[in-house]
């Protein structure tokens, strides 16, 4: 468990120098959090990172905070524990929903997709219609 907590804070991390290093393909802006982890938002408010809160990281909640920010602005979710393919996958496409882009929106104006932690075996391609394209997932061990 330390090590994902580990990896989640790492993700934050890099995401948070690359977006300041603006390098290419990075939009200007500023970045956001909302997590359950206080260990996490703690290590991101020191590297600051702006905190949302959120009582939960349902689709709705974090499409509201996700609807307030401006243009080129990053928001980070979670850690999210995974729950499958097809559950991961309609976590995604509700959350895009919410938001009114596309799954993977560079059309849209905006892109969504969810960092799990996931299987190294037994992964299926495609679940009840959501493809795993869509969805990042890690595994540490």
């Amino acid at each position: 468990e330390n090590a994902n907590k580990d990896l989640a804070s790492l993700v934050v991390e890099l995401t948070a120098k690359r977006k300041v290093g603006q390098g290419p393909g990075v939009t200007p802006g500023q970045l956001y959090l909302t997590s359950s982890s206080q260990a996490l938002t703690s290590s991101a408010e020191s590297m600051g990172i702006k905190i949302e809160s959120s009582k939960e990281l349902s689709p709705t909640n974090v499409a509201a905070i996700a609807s307030k920010l401006s243009s080129g602005d990053t928001l980070l979710v979670g850690p999210i524990p995974t729950r499958g393919t097809s559950t991961n996958g309609k976590v995604v496409a509700d959350t895009a929903a919410s938001l009114g882009i596309a799954v993977g929106g560079s059309k849209s104006g905006g892109v969504i997709s969810i960092l799990l932690d996931g299987p190294k075996t037994g992964i299926e391609l495609e679940q009840e219609g959501y493809p795993l394209s869509t969805i990042l997932w890690y595994s540490i061990a």
